[in-house]
Parts: structure tokens; C-alpha cells; sequence
């Protein structure tokens, strides 16, 4: 099965610092309360089953799907800012359950539908990716920091972490222009059998 453009290396460093942060929120936030071993016990079988599916779903390359269309790249980053912003601020209670649920639910639905159909490519991946990140950054903005931080430190580590977040989205976004000018169903080849092609016909024609 290929392994997302981070490789080995890089999914495991990315899940050892995920789960270092996991660490530490789970240590701050659990000296008042602490969920019994078996609710624990319970999300923790649940997020390893997720990921267990992740992987073992096929992959599918973008754009090579059948048929139908498809929102442009920034109506699906839009979009999927509102639905994890929704997901992200539900609140405690069955009504914050239900939407959060809906959220993530049409989140999942219309990706799945989107991504299997020939107008969806990268540039619609990096603008729901994206979105990820900059729900996050701007959330941090408004999430009470851990230990004594003066405003000055809190806010100015927010927007850096929100200008660091921006730079890497728009600095991705020009690693994709020569992908996206180029015609679909173009290859490297092409032109190497355009220019072979054209070196016959210049061999074959007479010189006199």
C-alpha cells in the first residue's frame, strides 16, 4: 500500500509529537477529573479501530474517478472550515452531540463523494487539509493557554502559530501551480515520443 508523500519516516515522527501533545493536554486536564477505565478504555479501542480503517481503506489517486462535478478548491477549504469550526466548538450535551456528529458526518459523506469523481486533484486536498489547520490556529486564539501566560505571550504565540500556518499553506499552494498547469492525462513521456517522432521525419526527408 503507498504511504502519504510523508513516508515512514515522517509518519512516525508526526505520530510520536501527536502523541507527546495527547500527553501532555491529557495530564493537565485530568487533575480534576479523571474518565473511569472503562470510557477510557472504550474511545481509546474506538480511535485505534479509526486508524486501523484509514489504512486499510484503497487508496485513490485524485482526479481518477469517474464522472460529475465538483466544488472549486476554495468552496471545499470554505466548507470544510465551517463543518470542523461547527465540530470543533460543539458544545457539552446532547445537542452539541448531535451537531458535532452532523458535522463530522457531512464532512466524511462529501469527501467521500467528491474525491471518487475526475475533477477532484490536489488542489482540493490541500484546501481541506488546510482548513484542519487553520481551524486549529485560529481556535488557539480563544482556548485558555496552560500555566501562567501573560496576554502578550498567549496572543503573540497564536498569531505566529497562525502566520506559520498561512506561510506553509501558501508556500504548498505554489509547490502545486506546475501540477495544476499542466494539461490532465499529460506525461513525462509525451513529449519525449513528440520529440522522437520528430527526429524520424527530419532522418527521413531528403537533403539535396
Amino acid at each position: 500500500m503507498p504511504l502519504p508523500p510523508l513516508g515512514r519516516i515522517g509518519i512516525t515522527v508526526m505520530s510520536v509529537l501527536y502523541g507527546l501533545g495527547a500527553l501532555v493536554i491529557f495530564k493537565e486536564h485530568s487533575k480534576d477529573f479523571l474518565a473511569t477505565p472503562a470510557r477510557l478504555g472504550t474511545v481509546a479501542a474506538l480511535a485505534l479501530g479509526l486508524i486501523v480503517v484509514a489504512f486499510a481503506l484503497p487508496r485513490r489517486p485524485p482526479g481518477g474517478g469517474s464522472g460529475g462535478r465538483v466544488p472549486p478548491p476554495w468552496a471545499a477549504g470554505c466548507g470544510a472550515v465551517v463543518l470542523l469550526g461547527a465540530h470543533q466548538l460543539s458544545t457539552p450535551g446532547w445537542g452539541g452531540l448531535a451537531l458535532n456528529v452532523a458535522a463530522l458526518a457531512l464532512a466524511g459523506g462529501s469527501l467521500l463523494r467528491w474525491s471518487g469523481r475526475a475533477g477532484w486533484g490536489a488542489a482540493h486536498v490541500l484546501a481541506v487539509c488546510g482548513a484542519a489547520l487553520v481551524v486549529n490556529a485560529a481556535l488557539s486564539f480563544v482556548v485558555e493557554p496552560l500555566g501562567d501566560a501573560s496576554p502578550v505571550l498567549k496572543y503573540g504565540a497564536n498569531a505566529a502559530l497562525m502566520a506559520t500556518v498561512l506561510l506553509l499553506l501558501g508556500w504548498a499552494r505554489l509547490r502545486l501551480r506546475p501540477h495544476l498547469a499542466r494539461p490532465s492525462g499529460e506525461t513525462g513521456a509525451a513529449p519525449d515520443a513528440a520529440r522522437g517522432r520528430g527526429a524520424e521525419r527530419v532522418r527521413e526527408t531528403p537533403h539535396g
